[in-house]
């Protein structure tokens, strides 16, 4: 079974194709924590988070250091154990 090598992730701003409006303001860009887990087999996993404060509680700040606390979790384990890795990971986190 493949074995999780690394996890990185990152901050970026996605530039909006339109401008997105509400009665919060206007936005142009989304800012996003992308997700990267590199495995032994040469397999990389890619994901991304957007989190919103004001509907979930999150920044990217708080986004950034969960995925840093759960690096103890996720190095060397087996992606294919998944569900016992979310159970650990909500342990940690």
């Amino acid at each position: 079974m493949p074995k999780i090598l690394s996890l990185s992730a990152r901050a970026i701003d996605l530039p909006l194709k339109e401008p997105f409006e509400t009665a919060k303001g206007r936005k142009t860009h989304s800012s996003t924590v992308i997700v990267k887990l590199d495995l032994d087999s040469g397999q990389v996993g890619l994901g991304e988070a957007t989190p919103v404060g004001y509907v979930t509680g999150e920044s990217i700040e708080s986004a950034l250091a969960a995925i840093e606390q759960s690096r103890r979790v996720i190095i060397g384990a087996d992606p294919a154990e998944w569900l016992s890795l979310s159970l650990e990971m909500e342990n940690v986190l």
